[in-house]
This record gives C-alpha cells, structure tokens and sequence, in this order.
C-alpha cells in the first residue's frame, strides 16, 4: 500500500509540470488565434469536466461503468510489462493475453475495448497506473483537438468567434462527455483534427507524405474504437473534398454542387460496401439491430427506449430512420428524465429543440446560406449519425455520452441562426 502511494505521488509531481508544459507549448503554437481569450479557461473546464467525470463513476456509479472496468483491465496488461514483457508484447501487437486470466475474459468479442486498452496500457507505463494524470492527458488531448479544429473553423468561415467557442469549449455536455478517461475523448479528438487536416488540406492544396500518413493513421484510429462514427463521418469527407476540387476547378452552380457531394456519397457508400462482407448494408444493418437487442438487454429494464417493429433489415432501418432521428437530436426529453442527470440533458434538448427552430426560421426567411456545400455536409453528417446512434444504443445515458460526436457541429449550425452568429446570409460561398 505504501509503495502505491508512493508511485500515486510521484506520478502527479512529474506528470503535473509536463502537462502545464504541454498547455504552454499548445497556447504559444497558437498565439495568433481568435480564440487565444478562451484557451485557459476552456482548458481547465475541460480538465475539471475530466476528474468530475472519474468522480461520478467513483461516487455516483460506485466504481461501475466504462472508465474504470477498461482503466482496470489495463493496469492488469501493464503489470504483464513488468512481469511477463512477452506476454504484454503478444497482447499489443497481436491481441492475445493469457487464457488462465479470468479478468480478462470480458474482452472475448470486444475488439474496439482491446484496441483502446493497448493504448492505455502503454500509456500506464509512463503515468505509473494513475487513474486521475491518464484523465488530465486524454482530457488535454481532447481539448487540443477542439481548440486546433476551432481554430481552423474560423480561419477559414467568416463566423462568430463566440458561437465556435461556446459550440466546442462552453456547451455542458460537450465539454463533459469529451473530456476524462473514456472512449470517447479518444475518438472525437481523432475526429476533430483529422477534419481540422481536412481543412487545411484543401485549403492550403500542399499535401505531403506527412499529412497522407496523418490522416490516414487519424481515420484508422476513429475506426478501431468507433465504427459508426468513421461509418459516417469519412465518407462525408471525402464526398466533400471531392466537389469542393471540382469547384475550384470548374464553375459549378450551388444545386450540382449539392446533387454531386449526395452522387459521390451515395456511389462511394455502394462502392466500399461491396469490398468486403462486413461492410455490406445488410450486415451492417444486421449488425446495428444486434445492437440495439443488446443494449437494451444491458439496461435492465431502466432507461432506455425502443423502436416497435424494429428488424434486423436495411428496409426497417430506414423505415424508422424519422423516429431514430428525432431521439437522435432532442431525447431524452422533460418526459424521459427520472433523475438530476436526466433531468440535465433533458433541458439542454430543449434548448437545441429551439435553436434548432430558429435556425430553420431565419434559413426559411433568407432563402440562402453561407457556405452551402459545408453546410450540406454538416447536415448530412449530424442526420445520420444522429438516427444510426439511437438505432444502435437504445438507452438514454449512452446516447447523451455518444452525442458529442455529433452536437459541436450542430451547435455550431443553429447557433448561427441566433443572436451568436451570422452564418445564413445571403452570400456566395467561397
């Protein structure tokens, strides 16, 4: 015990300084940033977010949940690192771990769990198995990612600063649930700044082996821990990079520009669905209802929602693709709150739900938009991540965790519509 306390010690007074150093050497990378008036503040919101959250599942949740069961297994391969090193060497580079190990029989049939505890576990390494200093370096991560993909969203769109900054630094649950030591943090960081590298790229037209390999190992990243949300967010990119080169090069009217980003979707879609059985749309739909039986068997009767009628097919998916979409975007709601966690995200859709109404109000009065080629593809992305998430995890909690892959870009949209921006203007894109 007393050896514990002392690698608990000695862990914060080193990593504590190199954090502070890695928040330093962040602001000064970014010293001609808008945002600069933000950094501290929303770093060390996030930061606080991150131990609130490793304090929820500690007190509230009594040490159940994700954050821990997955911190737990990988203090269990990191010791395999200083006791067996070729076992840890067979676990990371070919996921195999003793069979005699009963703890570890949980992770039979969770690739995205393995994958994500390898990182962990080397991370552990260097932290010594804290909890609360591998929670300040993911929550720190994540905050870089928001504030390089922030940046880079108002370098490039004439948009308010205060709309970008309240959209990934101040929004509750935002900050919340991408910050601390979970999955997610990971994935939406790996998002943020491979559509920051997005950006730029086609911006900037220099592309170099670097930033091939970058994005590349980005993308591979996202797909290893979350599969819906590469599912949907890399073909969107990549229809949207492809029609934004077209226009650069050819004058295109803003309809054939929409028609050809939903073509290149909708053919590139078809395509990588023929490439390998897994990614067939029946499958894939197949996969989704497995899930939906799942998690709502792991619910336990509490908290979770359904879909009557709901099949195993891609005809019934899109079928109540409507009703997936508005759970998706604005449930739980007022009526589906039974506690103060409930009760928390059930105002906060509220307050989308009117966002979202103004916004469709003053784009119905303006006619236009600003940008319409990007906001075609924000749309598409937040509509069917939005229905494919509440399809897939029909329980109120998940779904309020995994909608931070979706909710800054919505935000950032119906914000505009409201007295924090100036996006739907009448115009031309550029």
């Amino acid at each position: 015990k007393f050896c514990t306390l002392v690698k608990f010690y000695l862990s914060i007074l080193i990593h504590l300084p190199l954090l502070v150093f890695i928040a330093f050497w962040i602001r000064k990378s970014y010293k001609d940033s808008p945002l600069l008036a933000h950094f501290y503040p929303a770093l060390g919101l996030k930061c606080c977010a991150g131990v609130l959250l490793g304090l929820l599942y500690l007190f509230h949740y009594n040490r159940l949940g994700d954050t821990f069961t997955m911190y737990d297994l990988s203090v269990i391969i990191t010791d395999l690192f200083w006791s067996q090193p070729e076992a840890f060497k067979k676990f990371i580079f070919y996921s195999e771990w003793p069979a005699d190990d009963l703890r570890l029989a949980g992770l039979d049939g969770q690739p995205r769990v393995v994958f994500f505890i390898k990182l962990l576990s080397c991370l552990n390494i260097f932290t010594l198995n804290n909890y609360w200093v591998n929670t300040l370096y993911f929550s720190v991560f994540s905050f870089f990612a928001s504030y390089a993909l922030a940046d880079t969203i108002l370098k490039k769109f004439t948009i308010t600063t205060s709309s970008v900054a309240i959209a990934f630094f101040y929004f509750p649950s935002v900050v919340f649930w991408s910050a601390g030591l979970l999955k997610e943090p990971l994935a939406i960081a790996c998002m943020f700044f491979l559509i920051s590298l997005t950006l730029n790229l086609i911006t900037e037209k220099r592309i170099t082996w670097l930033s091939i390999i970058g994005w590349l190992l980005l993308a591979y990243i996202i797909f290893k821990i979350k599969f819906y949300y590469f599912a949907v967010l890399v073909p969107v990119l990549i229809a949207y990079v492809v029609v934004h080169l077209l226009k650069e090069k050819y004058t295109i009217s803003v309809a054939f520009q929409i028609l050809l980003f939903f073509l290149v979707l909708i053919i590139g879609g078809g395509t990588v669905s023929t490439l390998h059985p897994l990614l067939n749309l029946d499958v894939v739909a197949a996969s989704i209802y497995n899930n939906y039986v799942t998690t709502i068997a792991n619910s336990l009767g509490k908290n979770y929602f359904e879909f009557q009628g709901l099949e195993p097919t891609l005809k019934s998916m899109i079928l109540h693709f409507p009703e997936a979409l508005i759970t998706g975007l604005f449930r739980p709601s007022v009526l589906d709150a039974h506690n103060w966690l409930g009760w928390m995200a059930a105002l906060e859709n509220v307050l989308i739900a009117i966002l979202v109404g103004v916004a469709i109000v003053k784009v119905s009065i303006n006619k236009t938009v600003q940008y319409p080629l990007t906001v075609i593809a924000v749309v598409t992305y937040v509509i069917v991540l939005a229905a494919l998430l509440a399809l897939a995890s029909p329980n109120f909690g998940t779904l309020v965790r995994y909608k931070v892959s979706f909710l800054p870009f919505l935000l950032l949209l119906i914000l505009q519509g409201s007295y924090w921006g100036k996006l739907f203007l009448k115009k031309p894109e550029s």
